[in-house]
Order: C-alpha cells, then sequence, then structure tokens
C-alpha cells in the first residue's frame, strides 16, 4: 500500500493544480486524496486509519471558505500526531510559523502562491521521515 498524502482546499481548481503537480513529481510513489473542507478531511482521515493504510502528510489551505486551516491543523495535531502537516497560506509571518512548527506539529508554512520545487521538497523530506518509522 501505498502512503497517502492529503491535501485540503475549498478551491477545487488549487487542489487539482497540487495534485497534478504532486502526481508528476511523485508518479506512483504515494497516493493523493483531496477534501473541500476539514470535515470532510477528518472524515478521510478516520477511515483511513479503520484500514491499514496511512496518511503521512496533510497540506492544507489557511482559508478554507469559513473554515481556518491552522485551527484544522492544530486539531489534526491534538488527534494524528504523527501526520506531518504543511500549511499554504497567503499571511505568512516569522511568528506564526513558529508557533506553528514548535507547538502544533507543523513541519513547514508555505507562502502562496507556492513554487512547485518548495513544495516537492518538503513533502519529500516528509515522505523520507516516514518511511523512516
Amino acid at each position: 500500500m501505498l502512503p497517502i498524502l492529503l491535501c485540503v482546499d475549498d478551491e477545487m481548481i488549487l487542489l487539482k493544480s497540487l495534485e497534478y503537480e504532486l502526481e508528476e513529481f511523485f508518479n506512483k510513489q504515494i497516493e493523493i486524496l483531496i477534501a473541500q473542507d476539514p470535515i470532510e478531511a477528518m472524515e478521510i482521515i478516520q477511515d483511513t486509519f479503520n484500514t491499514q493504510k496511512k496518511i503521512f502528510l496533510v497540506i492544507s489551505d489557511h482559508q478554507i471558505n469559513e473554515y481556518d486551516g491552522i485551527d484544522f491543523l492544530k486539531e489534526l495535531n491534538k488527534f494524528y500526531p504523527s501526520i506531518f502537516k504543511i500549511l499554504l497560506t497567503g499571511y505568512k509571518t516569522p511568528e506564526i510559523e513558529q508557533e506553528l512548527k514548535n507547538n502544533h506539529g507543523v513541519y513547514a508554512v508555505i507562502e502562496k502562491p507556492w513554487l512547485t520545487a518548495e513544495i516537492i521538497q518538503n513533502v519529500q523530506e516528509c515522505l523520507n521521515l516516514f518511511l523512516e518509522r
């Protein structure tokens, strides 16, 4: 079974773009799932953890309709601390980044519009750390 990466964003065009970029690079090394809000994402995560499949990473947008991606990742960290987390945001500050990394298990905060190379590098690092466990 392939490790799973879950992408969460309310804008389908951005989700599909991210999914395409990741599939192009990782070419069958990982399975990529998408969700359009944190509720759907948590359902996918819970369903997946009831199987033998393993989600290694969740990439979430900061603003997801009425949801806050930071709050979602904090909540995710409470219940699933072993899942790596990446936040995509247009509001990156060093203070937010340090707070999320130090206290909420967020691996990286990536500014939008993202650079594909930066996303790929961070996903590869998370995948390598996951496979070393």
